[in-house]
């Protein structure tokens, strides 16, 4: 009789655990799509790089050097290529002669592959070949139209010690040797 009833019970216990598997394997099933819904594949990047430098040259003519402690490229995102720079950047610029004319550092960088756009934020300066030097928490270097924009707050101390505000905004050339300002305010120095 310990037998058999030892024999059913394990029966059972065997069917019981059968069953139960059964159900979980069924119920693990997902899909792919579900499966990136919650791993957020879509929004991971494809490329990770730690202390980078970059240099970009056009006709083999050194145009600008890119320093970052982080990159974050999600390019396959056709509608919508970016690289990101989540730790900061700093930038030299250099003019068709290979003479650095500017620099940039900003504590977070985007740039947008299609619309040829760089977004800067965050403890953004620049320095011109003058040694002009622009301060903004937001600013935005288009490529094709050579251009630096932004509607914040603006400060630019020249050379000679002048400090100029532009509380609406600013507009300069991409080397930021000319540029305007939306509702301007500051002190010249009149030395």
């Amino acid at each position: 009789m310990n037998n058999s009833f030892f024999h059913n019970c394990l029966k059972s216990i065997l069917l019981a655990a059968f069953v139960l598997l059964v159900v979980l394997f069924t119920a693990c099933q997902n899909s792919m799509v579900e499966i990136n819904k919650v791993l957020k594949l879509d929004t991971m990047p494809e490329m990770f790089a730690k202390n980078i430098d970059i240099y970009y040259t056009d006709s083999s003519v050194l145009r600008m050097k890119t320093f970052a402690p982080e990159l974050l490229s999600y390019n396959s995102r056709k509608e919508n290529p970016t690289t990101l720079f989540p730790k900061g950047i700093k930038a030299i610029f250099y003019d068709k002669e290979g003479k650095a004319y500017s620099d940039l550092k900003a504590d977070w960088a985007k740039y947008f592959k299609n619309k040829k756009l760089w977004e800067a934020k965050y403890n953004v300066v620049i320095v011109n070949i003058q040694g002009d030097t622009l301060r903004t928490e937001h600013l935005f270097a288009d490529e094709e139209k050579q251009i630096l924009y932004t509607q914040k707050f603006v400060r630019i101390t020249t050379a000679d010690g002048s400090d100029i505000q532009g509380k609406g905004g600013f507009r300069s050339n991409v080397d930021f040797t000319d540029y305007e300002f939306i509702s301007v305010s500051g002190d010249v120095n009149n030395d």
